[in-house]
């Protein structure tokens, strides 16, 4: 069996209430002493008066620190609990996948595990590197993998039997149920070294053959 490499990416911070209420978490949260957190309630205030549905959202900021810039972040309430929908800096720019994590991480670590710990929540924090067996199974992943350490990376599916392999991901992958086209194109480039318009193009032949298959099966129904 092939392992396949790992990319960066954002990590997922979630806040799973449980049995307490979404008031009982958000109470937990914002009592935590902080001098490098900071609640920013007009910040909510604002979001509430162009939100569509009456879903909480808890806002922060933070100073810059280290390599990381001055930073708002935003925990969205969701049925089982809280997650961080986004953080952004606070003047122009983005944040690369090293610095949205050390600010999660940080955030992890000041103010939702000692929440959790004296609230009685859970907090749930993903990996910063992921593989293929993230997003799809391991079929899926190894035929993948087969496709493209076989492949010419110049043509992408265009000789016959790169063409066959790369069916049978399409296949596997579709079987699977689920969509790993956020990350494909990245993966085939950064673990793969696949040219950048090649794994474009073999991403956007992957969105075209599971929305394809995805009608096949609901006409079949």
């Amino acid at each position: 069996m092939i392992t396949p490499a790992s990319i960066e990416v954002f990590q997922e911070l979630q806040l799973d209430r449980g049995h307490l209420s979404h008031a009982a978490v958000r109470q937990a949260v914002l009592v935590q002493p902080q001098d490098q957190w900071r609640h920013v309630l007009a910040k909510e205030e604002e979001i509430q008066r162009y939100a569509t549905g009456n879903e909480d959202v808890i806002a922060f900021e933070r100073d810059a620190l280290g390599d990381v810039p001055d930073i708002g972040l935003m925990l969205w309430q969701r049925p089982e609990g809280y997650r961080v929908s986004n953080i952004v800096p606070r003047q122009v720019g983005q944040l690369s996948y090293g610095q949205y994590n050390a600010a999660v991480q940080d955030f992890a670590a000041q103010v939702a595990r000692p929440a959790a710990e004296q609230a009685g929540f859970r907090v749930t924090l993903s990996e910063p590197r992921q593989s293929l067996t993230a997003w799809m199974s391991d079929r899926s992943a190894q035929c993948l993998l087969r496709f493209s350490r076989c492949a010419n990376k110049s043509t992408g599916a265009s000789h016959p039997l790169d063409h066959e392999r790369w069916i049978e991901f399409l296949i596997s992958s579709h079987q699977d149920g689920q969509d790993a086209g956020n990350y494909l194109s990245r993966w085939l480039v950064e673990a793969e070294h696949w040219p950048q318009e090649v794994a474009s193009d073999l991403a956007i032949q992957y969105e075209q053959a599971r929305a394809l298959l995805t009608k096949y099966d609901q006409q079949r129904e």
